[in-house]
């Protein structure tokens, strides 16, 4: 890893997720060679303006005919057990990022993927992506439910510059005592054990709070035409992962507006 790189302005949790799904492949590449199997990860500055990450194994290479379609989605060199998804996820990503990934394999080589991302730094102030102005939450008190402490951690990290006051819990039954105590936003992991997020919504209106149209939820997976129709009746959003901050931020700015 080179000592001297400069910083990039990037969402950490999704490049690492690229990342992770890259040395995921690399290692279910190389599980099966009976000779020596190497995995090298390396990083250098591309001039003052870029970055480059190279992920290269030693496993059999991807076949020339998948090659040029790699990204694209539900195109996998592991047969049924694999979902096709991973790549074009991180290919996303990546986009998202202002950057560029690519793929080289030659026949029976392994393969070396390579990540280019632009230098940069914060902006001033959190900005969203429709506006481009600062988004203030000032005395504004969102709740997150989720009981995994990571992702905790990252919406917390996109919150704190806004100036709201951010609390979280794990349980739903933790939410609820919150929802009768002032709440002006909810962002809550849909796919959490034991909830009827629509029977909390229908509480939380004949409560009279305010808060009752005022959910973010945050699913990996779809929820079904049924549900989703319903969740939108009742004032809700959803937000399906992977997402960015800029758009995790303008999801909160449209409903707390």
């Amino acid at each position: 890893m080179a000592a001297d790189l400069p910083p990039v302005w990037a969402d950490g949790h999704q490049l690492q997720q690229v990342l992770v799904n890259l040395v995921t492949n690399a290692k279910q590449a190389m599980a099966e060679l009976p000779a020596e199997r190497r995995l090298k990860v390396a990083t250098r500055a591309l001039g003052p303006d870029r970055v480059r990450i190279s992920v290269e194994d030693t496993g059999p290479g991807i076949p020339p005919e998948v090659l040029p379609k790699i990204f694209d989605p539900f195109v996998t060199t592991k047969g049924s057990a694999g979902t096709g998804l991973g790549l074009s996820i991180s290919y996303g990503i990546i986009r998202e990022h202002g950057g560029q990934i690519t793929v080289d394999s030659p026949p029976g080589r392994g393969a070396t993927f390579t990540i280019d991302l632009p230098v940069g730094t914060a902006a001033a102030g959190v900005r969203s992506e429709a506006g481009g102005q600062p988004l203030a939450l000032a005395g504004k008190r969102i709740l997150i439910v989720e009981h995994d402490q990571s992702v905790q951690k990252i919406l917390l990290e996109h919150l704190e510059p806004t100036g709201c006051t951010a609390l979280t819990v794990a349980r739903a039954d933790e939410a609820r005592q919150q929802l009768r105590e002032g709440i002006d936003l909810v962002v809550a992991d849909f796919n959490l054990d034991g909830v009827d997020w629509l029977e909390l919504l229908r509480q939380a209106e004949a409560l009279g709070a305010a808060v009752g149209r005022r959910f973010i939820f945050l699913t990996a997976r779809p929820v079904g035409e049924e549900v989703d129709t319903a969740l939108r009746d009742a004032g809700a959003r959803l937000l399906y992962k992977p997402f960015t901050g800029d758009q995790f931020l303008d999801a909160v700015r449209g409903t707390v507006s």
